[in-house]
């Protein structure tokens, strides 16, 4: 097996020819790679071998691109083992994109609350609004929109036609 060597430190990217240098960069790693996916394929290691592959699990946590590459080994290499049950990861990305959505909208929801509430305490202090500040934008709320752009006050453009 190839002696670990640390790939030469890339100092800035060109952001023209990011993804040129990133390949650049990512075949330093073929070697190592080759014999991290070998070790890690095999039932049983010899000291040495246990050894070697404790090197290269220790030069990924200083290099965050060669993390990235054994990630993407391990990921490729349960693959082949049988290890990844498609099935729940299908779940889990479900439940993963319902959460995401959920989140979104209540995000939307709080969002639109907060403004309905800062508009509606706006009017309040123009006297165009008597109601509860409280985010939604209720007949009370519209009256005193309608009332505050019939005054032609919208000059602030905080309130759409």
């Amino acid at each position: 097996m190839n002696d670990i060597t640390e790939p030469a430190t890339m100092t800035s990217f060109d952001s023209q020819d990011f993804v040129g240098q990133l390949i650049q960069a990512s075949t330093r790693y073929t070697t190592t790679l080759q014999e991290y996916c070998y070790l890690a394929m095999q039932p049983t290691l010899s000291a040495a071998d246990e050894d070697y592959l404790a090197n290269i699990l220790a030069q990924a946590t200083r290099d965050p691109l060669l993390s990235f590459w054994i990630d993407e080994a391990d990921h490729f290499i349960a693959h082949q083992l049988g290890l990844i049950d498609e099935a729940f990861i299908a779940q889990q990305q479900g439940k993963l994109r319902r959460a995401i959505s959920q989140t979104w909208i209540d995000t939307l929801w709080s969002n639109l609350q907060n403004r309905t509430k800062a508009l509606q305490a706006y009017l309040q202090r123009l006297g165009f609004y008597q109601g509860a500040i409280d985010g939604i934008e209720g007949p009370f709320t519209q009256a005193a929109i309608r009332a505050w752009q019939q005054q032609g006050s919208d000059d602030m453009g905080l309130v759409g036609s």
